[in-house]
């Protein structure tokens, strides 16, 4: 028989799948007779009217009470009627001690599962997250070492070397664009254009781009 408890694929923790599992510790573990005896615990706790089973209503209360007290979402509605009708085995429509014990140990079995994968999902994405930084860290340093390498290999001019075509011998600076690098260098030169650049900058012979 098929008494599985279904969630949705979402499942809210209050206080995190962590924190549920430590919470669960209080109502289920490894040893059955203490599982049990928790059960009954709960079974008299929600038998509000003291007849000795639980009706539907009863159980619809303990099983948002419980699940309200591990930090968890309650199933919906749909799910818990169905885990009620397929646990009353007799069909008197409640539940008996032994009948509840099985929803108990369902809901605790499965609230564990849901919280443990929760957990897992977690970590997996730290890692994920961790891995991806740290390739992005490696390909910025990997781009930042050719770049590097590239000026390296290039022809270093002469820091500050022009010539000039001086036809007024009045001094003016000009802003000259190197066409290589994209950087900007003042010459004091002559009233003429220079004729002839070294970038200051990247020491290629530039292409004169603009100037002031």
């Amino acid at each position: 028989m098929d008494t599985r408890i279904g969630y949705s694929s979402t499942v809210q923790f209050e206080y995190g799948p962590q924190n549920t599992l430590l919470l669960l510790a209080s109502f289920t573990g490894p040893d059955r007779q203490k599982n049990k005896q928790r059960a009954q615990k709960q079974f008299q706790r929600y038998d509000v009217n003291k007849d000795g089973v639980l009706e539907k209503s009863e159980v619809e209360t303990a099983v948002k009470g419980l699940c309200k007290e591990i930090g968890m979402a309650p199933p919906p509605q749909s799910k818990v009627d169905a885990m009620f009708a397929k646990c009353d085995t007799n069909g008197d429509g409640v539940l008996s001690t032994d009948e509840w014990e099985v929803v108990y140990r369902l809901l605790m079995k499965q609230v564990s599962k849901l919280a443990e994968e929760a957990v897992e999902a977690a970590k997996r994405e730290l890692e994920e997250y961790a891995a991806k930084r740290e390739a992005e860290a490696v390909a910025e340093r990997a781009a930042r070492e050719a770049k590097q390498k590239e000026m390296a290999r290039k022809p270093k001019g002469p820091a500050s070397k022009a010539e000039f075509v001086d036809s007024r011998g009045a001094a003016e600076l000009w802003d000259v664009t190197c066409g290589s690098c994209g950087a900007k260098n003042s010459i004091g030169c002559g009233g003429d254009r220079p004729k002839e650049l070294f970038c200051q900058n990247c020491g290629a012979r530039s292409n004169i781009v603009g100037m002031r």
